[in-house]
């Protein structure tokens, strides 16, 4: 049988969207089913193992398996047709859908190049790199008022009474890192950030350690313990 991957199962896609009848256990039995139909090059009809496609579909109780089966030969979806004896195997032959029965029309050509569904234009969207759309929108976040100069940033330091060389830090440092926080975060409102700075203790260090240089009587190490 001749069938087009992704046309089919946008067809799919597009007929359970509008039937108020399909259920998440429907949508998943038969997006189980046409992946074993595509792995037996869309035969007309293909033996289907009931544990195998349970365990694909994510459906635990038999009952609740025959009965989806059947509504989807009732439903016009595919045939199934029972084993006649208990060793045998079902047999299911899927349907070529087409949006057309449901009353609607949907293109079957490139929507590259047609770029058009129920004869209406639809808005595309190109994606050239994995993870393109996303960079770029973290750029614009990162790029909404930022960076500050450093005259801002010591007008803001000003404002709140902090010396200048407070300011001055606290510019160079965010300025090294690109202007983000720890995991590679970009800060959005950077006046938020330089009030966390103002209200940060500073470190203290560990001055009451004692230390042997500052001792009066050095230790003698060759007196026994």
């Amino acid at each position: 049988m001749n069938v087009n991957f992704i046309h089919h199962l946008t067809c799919f896609l597009f007929l359970a969207d509008r039937d108020q009848k399909m259920r998440p256990t429907h949508i998943s039995l038969y997006l189980a089913l046409f992946r074993q139909w595509n792995s037996f090059r869309f035969c007309e009809t293909m033996s289907v193992n009931r544990l195998h496609i349970m365990a694909s579909s994510k459906i635990g109780s038999r009952d609740c398996y025959y009965r989806v089966l059947k509504d989807l030969h009732d439903w016009g979806y595919l045939e199934y047709h029972p084993p006649n004896y208990p060793r045998d195997s079902a047999m299911v032959r899927m349907k070529k859908l087409s949006v057309e029965d449901a009353g609607t029309s949907l293109s079957a050509g490139n929507p590259k190049e047609t770029g058009t569904i129920n004869g209406q234009e639809s808005e595309q969207q190109t994606c050239t790199k994995p993870g393109r759309f996303n960079k770029t929108t973290k750029a614009k976040t990162r790029n909404k008022g930022l960076p500050p100069t450093p005259e801002e940033v010591q007008a803001y330091f000003a404002k709140r009474r902090k010396p200048e060389e407070e300011a001055t830090k606290f510019y160079l440092y965010y300025e090294s890192t690109g202007w983000q926080q720890g995991g590679g975060v970009p800060i959005v409102n950077w006046m938020a950030v330089a009030d966390w700075w103002m209200t940060r203790k500073p470190f203290k260090k560990w001055r009451n350690r004692p230390n042997q240089d500052d001792s009066e009587t050095p230790m003698d190490y060759g007196a026994p313990l």
